[in-house]
């Protein structure tokens, strides 16, 4: 029986990205990116700067270069202390780009995405531990979420965890670590607000639990995965095993194709196609994959048998056009439109202009 990369029709053991070539880029195709650490960049590295593309693959030049027309600004915080601080700052660093850089936008509403000349830039939290710290009450930490809803405006998604156990369940190396009483009362706060839930930093245990949370509770929350690839395709435990990702297509969420090179492969950079001819053939893949490449500075990064953390073929948004030409000529049945862009703005689009009785 084929796989279902044959059947997306991709042979790539040819792939001119494993020979470092390029072809001629195509014209900017726009691009719609889930998930980037801008904003933990600037508010953590001395100098940081926007303009900077040899500290950061999601720089303002690099953005340009790529098309990116939407991204995704992850508010990141570890589960440790001072959580919340760290937190805000980004929320600062959101508002000057907004505010005072006249190449970004913000996004917030249906109207605001329609492509333009400008980045069009949406907040998310990338664990919640950024607006509720592990030690003491719950509810002012969900006042401290909405007022940071009121600062930076409607946000893409809110992940629970990173990569670790916190009050509100476990993360991707958790284990069997799932949903706690504070992560079901973080998914009660959430229902009917429109903000999904984001399953990338969850366990296997968490995100089967947020499942069954909000079909026993019947909330009204969707759910995505924002940068994960796919585990039958490369065993990393961050990327999803079949069922959580073919549950998060079959309830009309989002899967952002992650560009780390630990979740594609130590050595074969092609192996990035292969998650995407996987995540397209998926039932529901046509609508549901999206690019969530997770561009983060390797400055002052703690574990140098990492690096490098992007191979040099897709190492920074300016790699889209590239990218995204040679996918469609290895994958006959792919979208590049859909894939890049379309995708992810029709998602946001029924959830923000979806009536609630």
């Amino acid at each position: 029986m084929p796989t279902l990369i044959e059947k997306a029709g991709i042979w790539a053991k040819s792939s001119v990205l494993a020979k470092g070539k390029y072809d001629s880029p195509m014209s900017k195709q726009p691009v719609f990116d889930l998930h980037c650490d801008l904003l933990a960049y600037l508010a953590k590295e001395p100098g940081a700067n926007v303009m900077k593309s040899e500290d950061i693959g999601v720089s303002l030049p690099r953005l340009q270069e790529g098309g990116v027309a939407a991204q995704v600004l992850a508010i990141y915080s570890p589960t440790s202390a001072g959580s919340t601080d760290f937190a805000q700052q980004q929320v600062e660093h959101f508002l000057t780009l907004t505010n005072r850089n006249p190449q970004f936008r913000a996004i917030r509403a249906s109207r605001d995405l329609e492509p333009d000349d400008k980045v069009a830039v949406i907040a998310s939290i990338e664990n919640a531990s950024g607006f509720c710290e592990e030690f003491g009450p719950l509810k002012p930490g969900l006042r401290l979420l909405s007022a940071m809803i009121s600062q930076v405006g409607p946000l893409a998604y809110i992940s629970l965890t990173h990569h670790y156990e916190n009050r509100f369940g476990g993360g991707n190396y958790s284990d069997n670590v799932g949903l706690k009483a504070d992560g079901e009362a973080l998914l009660d706060f959430l229902h009917g607000k429109r903000i999904p839930v984001d399953l990338s930093h969850a366990s296997d245990a968490l995100a089967h639990d947020i499942f069954s949370y909000i079909d026993k509770e019947a909330l009204d929350i969707a759910v995505i995965a924002s940068h994960s690839n796919f585990r039958p395709v490369c065993g990393h435990v961050r990327n999803l095993p079949d069922e959580l990702a073919q549950e998060v297509l079959r309830r009309g969420g989002l899967i952002g194709i992650n560009f780390l090179r630990a979740y594609i492969h130590d050595t074969e950079p092609n192996k990035l196609i292969d998650q995407v001819a996987y995540g397209w053939a998926l039932p529901g893949g046509h609508k549901g994959l999206a690019l969530g490449a997770d561009f983060f500075s390797a400055l002052s990064f703690p574990f140098p048998d990492r690096l490098p953390l992007f191979f040099p073929e897709h190492a920074h948004a300016g790699t889209y056009p590239a990218l995204l030409k040679l996918w469609k000529s290895r994958i006959p049945t792919l979208s590049a439109s859909d894939l890049a862009y379309e995708n992810a703005a029709e998602f946001f689009r029924k959830l923000w202009d979806s009536r609630r009785d």
